[in-house]
């Protein structure tokens, strides 16, 4: 690429300035101040220069430019038509094109009110807009006098540039003929598109000129170009032959990238070595055959179904089925043995009634009877818990039932009554019990979410009592002994 014999005639590249710099060296030997003076002498003379042709994507540089009107407080249509006038400065190839349609774009934008000049610059860019034509626009010469600019004077780039002073003279000389204009005519009516801060946008890029316009591009006949084929190569690229996997080796990236560049080439040759195939013609029986479905590319894919059998994990067996075939057993015969009786609970075919569901622990939710009627229950682990531990504790400690059959408290009784079910398994009908006895449960769906505080600790103050007996030895204290009663940790 760096040979004389393989330079190119146009590179096309976004607004990244290390691109830029690198391109101009790389194909021009030159820095990008002496590659702007080269242009700004072809635009002047006329000359016919033998460089690489550096250029910004057209789509790049108006989404830039919308970016920047972004943080402009002004209308969507004054928006509108700045961008419109905008691509008027990409189609221009010639440099004293540009300055005559800044100078519309000045008066359009800078003028507070409707004068006579800014309807006829409007009108003038409008008509341009629409035909794509800048015939109507009058074109003035740039002064071949303009002042120079030392290096010390401007030291940007874009200041640097031989194409911004005249741009800048054009817009203040401008803006100064708008002003006077409005003090002088005085039109009543405002100006709808005036806003100044669109014009500091395109003093921003004033001195890249022949980087975003067709003023070098017309010798290779051309107005506007876009990378947008190379961005779609892109594109292809990380997401289909990278599958968004980015992080890769250079040799296997090279291996993806060559299978489907060689895959893409077989296919366009497929195409031109069988042109037959995609003639449809008829067959022996009259058939339809051939055409261009029936090319090996066009096809449809068919994947085979996997019949691999799946292997059985070492970290993890599900258990065998043998109680529930017992459990199913026992419920089948019961059903033989008492045909009449019906199941409270959804689920299985055949299930043992709810109150009396096996079991070595309450489960969530459950089904009851009360009153003769069938009542569930959702959200109980807000009892489960604590009734369950107050009857493993009654149950191992015969001395608690005994201090809790002496108490009058009807939530102890009910504690006991509990206790009598859990006994029995009846889950359901004991969790069912202490639910009916809170009372805010209607219905035949109790929903039992809450707290444990509000549920069950709350009810059994009881069993949280602290009793602390003391006692003065102190002959003469009034009050010998004392006793607190407190539910409070001491």
């Amino acid at each position: 690429m760096f040979l004389k014999d393989l330079k190119p005639q146009k590179m096309e590249t976004d607004f990244s300035w290390a691109m830029i710099h690198a391109v101009v060296q790389a194909f021009n030997t030159v820095s990008i101040q002496q590659y702007l003076q080269l242009c700004f002498q072809v635009c002047q003379e006329q000359l016919t220069v033998q460089m690489t042709v550096i250029h910004l994507c057209a789509a790049h540089m108006l989404k830039l430019i919308s970016m920047k009107l972004s943080k402009v407080q002004c209308k969507k249509e004054t928006k509108s038509l700045f961008m419109y006038s905008f691509a008027l400065l990409q189609n221009a190839t010639d440099f004293c094109v540009i300055l005559s349609i800044i100078k519309s774009i000045v008066f359009v934008f800078s003028s507070r009110t409707e004068t006579k000049t800014c309807q006829e610059h409007l009108s003038t860019l409008q008509e341009a807009i629409q035909t794509q034509k800048t015939d109507n626009i009058n074109i003035k010469n740039a002064d071949d006098d303009e002042p120079s600019l030392s290096e010390d004077q401007h030291k940007s780039i874009r200041k640097s540039s031989p194409f911004f002073a005249p741009i800048e003279a054009v817009v203040k000389e401008t803006n100064d003929k708008a002003r006077k204009e409005d003090e002088a005519e005085g039109a009543p009516e405002k100006n709808t598109h005036f806003c100044e801060s669109v014009l500091d946008i395109l003093l921003d890029y004033a001195g890249t000129v022949p980087l975003w316009s067709g003023v070098m591009l017309k010798y290779l006949g051309k107005t506007r170009d876009s990378n947008a084929i190379v961005e779609n190569w892109f594109r292809t690229t990380k997401n289909v032959v990278l599958a968004s996997k980015l992080h890769r080796r250079a040799g296997d990236f090279l291996q993806l990238q060559h299978e489907f560049v060689v895959g893409r080439i077989k296919g366009m040759l497929l195409k031109k070595q069988v042109p037959q195939m995609t003639q449809p013609s008829n067959n022996e029986d009259g058939e339809e055959i051939g055409g261009p479905d029936s090319l090996p590319l066009s096809q449809e894919e068919k994947w085979k179904k996997r019949t691999t059998r799946k292997r059985k994990s070492k970290y993890f067996s599900s258990p065998p089925p043998t109680k529930k075939c017992l459990v199913a057993k026992s419920a089948t015969s019961a059903s033989q043995k008492h045909p009449q009786k019906k199941s409270h609970i959804k689920g299985a075919a055949v299930h043992l009634p709810p109150q009396k569901r096996q079991g070595c622990c309450p489960y969530w939710g459950g089904e009851g009877l009360i009153e003769q009627q069938t009542v569930s229950m959702t959200n109980t682990c807000t009892v489960d818990n604590l009734l369950y531990m107050l009857h493993m504790a009654i149950k191992r400690r015969p001395g608690i039932k005994t201090d809790l059959n002496a108490s009058s408290n009807s939530w102890i009784s009910t504690l006991l009554q509990v206790h009598e079910l859990f006994e029995k398994k009846e889950w359901s009908q004991g969790k069912l019990l202490w639910l009916n006895t809170i009372g805010r449960f209607k219905g035949t769906s109790w929903d039992a979410y809450g707290t444990e505080e509000d549920m069950v600790a709350c009810r059994l103050e009881y069993l949280m009592k602290t009793e602390i007996m003391q006692k003065c030895k102190n002959a003469a204290c009034p009050v010998v002994t004392r006793q607190v009663n407190s539910i409070d940790i001491l």
